[in-house]
């Protein structure tokens, strides 16, 4: 059994997960920053207020609820790698496989919640003790900048939790004998449709709507503060013409992502149906190039692999029945001192294990090759052998270049 070295202790395999929550965190916090910034039109005194006391507030509770949860989710792996039991190994392993999706969950429905609230609890409070001047657009366009951010963080959470978690599901392979199937229905599948909808949702359709909502209340705001009657008269088409952008942005980033899942799976579909013909021992069904995708190298591979598997069994199933019919010689000769029932016993095995249509031995003596024995073939052919006699001294007969 593999042993599990110190890369792999409890502590270690933590550590890693808070370093991938505090590089997200801080491009989150960055990043979002600047969107607040420039999104929630702050004047210079309420950005003084949220980089000096809110942010750092409402980060310091958004990580004890982070911290927590993580923790929680945790619990089954560093139960296994302080122990390194191996009745603890399936439970581990499951979680460490779904801990991607977890982490993603965690980020949507603890981290970006806490922070949306938190931040606009302090605002809320600030502005009654300190009149700080938060509006209720400032407030909606903070949770709609954060539910934006709180998408890509989970993201980027996501694909390095993946990374730095496959070392450890390697590690913890050896220590599971056999995983359950209450265990593995545990696991929570994420396919790659599913995957590549979630990307481009999050390329497209997030981005879109912000800019969109964003926009849309800057542009009423600044309207309202000329002075302007019939804003929403006038704003109506433009609320027209943004939603039909983002409508038919949508439709064309989650056709190409459909179609670009369905290619891929077409593959991976196509590659596991050729391993159960395999397994079916039907090795004649080879794998088609039909495109200039990275599966073609893969099916010729795998077709040269079948072909190569498929000699080799049809080798050893030929020795096999060369060794079991020298086998069956063998036990005709410690069970018979007869020589027609040796003869016969011997032919029949060479024809009915290997395969031939007909054998035939020659009897030798000092002068001739003579006394034919056959099985198979003609019926009359069992007559010529027998009468065949060629002198040993004709070294132009085949039979006799064969003996000789």
């Amino acid at each position: 059994m593999t042993s599990l070295d110190e890369r792999f202790s409890e502590r270690a395999v933590f550590r890693r997960l808070l370093a991938i929550y505090g590089k997200a965190s801080a491009i989150a916090v960055f990043g979002g920053g600047a969107l607040f910034g420039f999104g929630l039109d702050l004047h210079g005194r309420q950005i003084a207020m949220g980089v000096v006391l809110i942010a750092p507030l409402a980060f310091s509770v958004t990580f004890l609820c982070d911290l927590a949860s993580m923790r929680l989710a945790f619990r089954p792996v560093g139960a296994f790698l302080r122990s390194r039991s191996s009745d603890l190994a399936a439970s581990a392993l499951v979680r460490a496989v779904n801990m991607p999706v977890l982490t993603a969950l965690r980020v949507m429905g603890v981290h970006a919640p806490a922070a949306a609230l938190s931040i606009t609890l302090l605002m809320l409070l600030l502005n009654r003790t300190m009149d700080l001047g938060i509006g209720p657009g400032q407030v909606m366009m903070l949770w709609v900048l954060v539910g934006f951010v709180g998408v890509g963080h989970a993201a980027i959470e996501y694909f390095l939790v993946g990374d730095a978690m496959r070392p450890l599901i390697r590690a913890i392979w050896p220590y599971v004998a056999h995983l359950p199937a209450a265990a593995r229905e545990r696991i929570i599948t994420v396919r790659m449709r599913r995957t590549l909808l979630l990307v481009s949702g999050f390329v497209v359709f997030v981005p879109l709507v912000v800019l969109g909502f964003t926009v849309m209340v800057k542009v009423t705001n600044l309207l309202a503060g000329l002075g302007v009657q019939d804003v929403s008269g006038l704003t109506a088409p433009l609320y027209g013409w943004i939603g039909t952008l983002i409508a038919a942005s949508t439709t064309v980033a989650v056709f190409m992502a459909v179609m670009t899942a369905r290619d891929v799976m077409r593959g991976a579909h196509e590659m596991s149906a050729g391993m159960e013909r395999i397994e079916r021992n039907d090795f004649d069904a080879a794998l088609v190039v039909t495109d200039a995708s990275e599966f073609a190298p893969l099916y010729e591979g795998f077709n040269t692999m079948a072909g190569r598997l498929k000699a080799s069994i049809e080798a050893q199933e030929k020795r096999v029945a060369e060794l079991t019919a020298l086998h069956e010689v063998g036990l005709a000769l410690s069970a018979t001192l007869d020589l027609e029932e040796l003869l016969d016993r011997s032919l029949r095995a060479v024809v009915g294990r290997l395969g031939f249509e007909r054998a035939a031995v020659w009897l030798a003596d000092d002068a001739r090759l003579a006394g034919g024995r056959s099985v198979g073939g003609a019926p009359d052919a069992a007559a010529r052998i027998a009468a065949l006699s060629v002198p040993l001294a004709d070294g132009a007969a085949p039979l006799v270049r064969v003996f000789r």
